[in-house]
């Protein structure tokens, strides 16, 4: 058999492959949903407050218990609240969407940086790693924590470049936003922005250093704001 020709077949065995895995990954994160465990003690804690607080009360106020988690988790889940009822599955549908978007999103950053087998092996462990199972049904902003970061490096690797207006715009608002979601985005973004700044000078990329001045600076914006007037 040609080379080229195995190569293809190859390629074809890992697609069939990582679709398998993919579902495998959403089947195990929805079977664990639907199966309503009980809640632990550390969930007990922050569900005491996402049910007696409101939805101003959430971003003014001390959680119960020393609790801590991000605001825009908390308001989220406050909605699916309002809307699904004051139940698990409500309490749980924002890990199970987070935990579910984990898997399709870092597909394509997994599909970046590697190849073949590695790609493989990368996303049988984000699909079918039992504590991101477990978080990915946990009333938590842990599975929440793993989209942001995904996230954060699916929208630098397809916006980097700055080609069009709505790159600007939307690797923006996406970092500022995730800032709302998750403690670890600010140490990552702040990774993002700080390496790619390098990058750019030491590659004398000018035009492209000053355009991600716009979206870093938002960014920043975005976390004053939400620190030195929410917590």
């Amino acid at each position: 058999m040609l080379p080229f020709k195995k190569k293809i077949e190859n390629y074809k065995l890992i697609d069939y492959l990582l679709l398998l895995v993919i579902v495998v990954g959403i089947f195990l994160r929805l079977f664990h949903y639907f199966s309503n465990r009980s809640l632990w003690l550390d969930e007990g804690y922050l569900v005491s407050s996402l049910l007696r607080l409101n939805y101003h009360e959430l971003l003014n106020t001390s959680l119960d218990y020393q609790q801590k988690a991000p605001v825009g988790f908390l308001l989220v889940v406050k909605f699916f609240l309002t809307l699904l009822g004051n139940n698990q599955y409500g309490l749980r549908i924002v890990p199970l969407l987070s935990g579910i978007l984990s898997i399709l999103v870092f597909v394509p950053v997994a599909k970046y940086f590697l190849k073949e087998w590695g790609l493989f092996t990368a996303v049988t462990i984000i699909c079918l790693s039992p504590a991101f199972i477990y978080h990915s049904v946990e009333i938590k902003q842990y599975s929440t924590e793993l989209l942001c970061s995904v996230l954060s490096f699916y929208l630098i690797l397809k916006f980097k470049n700055f080609r069009h207006k709505k790159d600007y715009i939307i690797l923006s608002l996406g970092g500022a936003v995730m800032l709302w979601f998750s403690y670890s985005a600010i140490f990552i973004l702040g990774g993002i922005g700080i390496g790619l700044s390098v990058h750019y000078a030491l590659t004398r990329q000018w035009g492209l250093l000053f355009k991600s001045f716009i979206p870093f600076s938002i960014w920043l914006i975005s976390f004053i704001f939400l620190f030195g007037k929410v917590v």
